[in-house]
């Protein structure tokens, strides 16, 4: 395995990590303010500036102290750098192989076969074009569809961040 996958790996393991499997644990209530804003996991926080951070805590510095502690903490038992802006979580979701999201045999090769290689490829194009590509065929359509529904749901993507094409009507 090169060491870019073993990397990739890592950070997708850390960035899922769920605020309950977190070593040490943060305090209740900073658990809990995090929890009553939508924040489940390491990528849900590093998704956010550390202002919004603050305004989730309430204006309570020691709580961002702590997120901060505990981030740092993954970067040295992981080998990480979890100071990534919410830009780069999309960038990298982005760029995965969707042959990684085991689409069936004839929707792979339709998109292959048009230079669709990635969950970037596919969601710069509109449900119309998809459905050329994918030979007319709306079970086809609805299976990508699925793919970035997946995806979504993969990687914990926060709605700011969720796989959605400008003008496309696909999703």
């Amino acid at each position: 395995m090169s060491d870019q996958l073993a990397a990739n790996e890592a950070l997708d393991r850390a960035l899922k990590l769920r605020l309950e499997e977190l070593r040490p644990k943060p305090t209740v209530m900073t658990y809990n303010c995090l929890k009553r804003e939508g924040i489940h996991t390491v990528g849900d926080i590093v998704a956010k500036t550390e202002a919004e951070l603050l305004d989730m805590l309430r204006g309570n510095w020691k709580g961002v102290d702590e997120v901060n502690l505990l981030l740092a903490e993954l970067n040295q038992t992981h080998g990480l750098d979890l100071k990534l802006t919410a830009s780069e979580i999309r960038d990298r979701v982005l760029g995965l192989d969707i042959e990684e999201f085991e689409p069936s045999t004839g929707t792979y090769n339709c998109l292959k076969s048009e230079g669709i290689h990635t969950v970037g490829d596919l969601i710069a194009k509109t449900a119309e074009e998809l459905l050329l590509v994918l030979r007319g065929s709306r079970r086809r359509l609805e299976e990508a569809r699925g793919l970035l529904q997946q995806v979504n749901k993969t990687y914990n993507l926060n709605p700011a961040l969720e796989l959605r094409p400008g003008d496309s009507p696909f999703l």
